[in-house]
Order: C-alpha cells, then structure tokens, then sequence
C-alpha cells in the first residue's frame, strides 16, 4: 500500500473512532450531500477556533455526530473517504456498523440520534492535512449525513 494510502487510512480511522469533547467550528465542517437526514452537529476533541482540527499524536482522537434523520432504515453504515491533496481513498474500517457505534438501529425518521467513535492516534503517523468525508449510509445506500471534516496530524 502506498504511503499517501496509509496516511489517509490513518487520518479516517482516527476520525472516526472517539468520543467528543469541544465543539467544532460549524463554519469549518460543511455537508457534502446529506441525502436522507441533517447534521445537527459534530464535535471533536481539541478543534474549538481552529481552521483544521488538528489530531495530536500520542493522544486520543474523539468525535460525536448528532444527526436528525428524515428516513427508517434498519441499518446505518459509516463509511469514511479520506483526501489529502489530490488523492481520494475510501477507508475499510474495522466495524463499519453504525449501530454497534452509538446509534440505536432501526433508525426512525424524525428521530435524532449520536454517532460516537475513538483511537489513538500512535506517534509514528506523519504530519499531514486531509480533509475527511464522514458518510453515515441508511439500507438504501443513500447517505443520511455526510459530513466534510478538515483536519491535520500534528506533533
């Protein structure tokens, strides 16, 4: 696997596993297509006034999404797409299931629901900014949020 491949794979998993502490600047987190619900907010550790949410190494990474959903699905699946200059890669996480990950399954529309997940980000990652897709898909395929999340690795 090439480097920037692992780099992004990195980025995504960290992002997508933790448990939030400070609000992210909602003009820095944009929808990228929200299909079937609304982002109500997203929060990661440490990203409060920043322009990039910046991921220390040697600490945990932490994220909660709070979603409105406008559909029933009896499944909710992440799936996360990492970008770091040019380069786009969809990331395979360990256990895509969204309903292992906070979300109470079958989702209801008109329900709102939070979506948490965490890591440790390991002190070898390389510095490096990417822009992370956070894609929570209902039975349909069809993305109920979908959340683009600027961020960087920092020392």
């Amino acid at each position: 696997m090439g480097s920037k491949k692992v780099v992004i794979s990195v980025v995504c998993l960290i992002l997508v596993l933790g448990i939030s502490s400070c609000l992210a600047d909602s003009d820095d987190i944009e929808d990228c297509g929200s299909e079937t619900g609304e982002i109500v907010k997203i929060e990661l550790a440490g990203c409060q006034g920043e322009d990039r949410c910046p991921l220390k190494r040697g600490t945990n990474a932490s994220m909660m999404a709070t979603f409105k959903s406008n559909t029933n699905s009896k499944t909710l699946k992440t799936v996360v797409i990492g970008k770091v200059g040019l380069i786009k890669s969809k990331f395979n996480l360990p256990n895509p299931n969204a309903c292992e990950l906070g979300v109470t399954c079958p989702i209801n529309s008109g329900d709102t629901y939070t979506y948490t997940v965490s890591l440790f980000v390991k002190k070898n990652y390389p510095r490096v900014t990417v822009d992370i897709e956070l894609h929570l898909k209902d039975e349909n395929d069809k993305d109920v949020i979908c959340a683009l999340i600027p961020a960087k690795i920092v020392a």
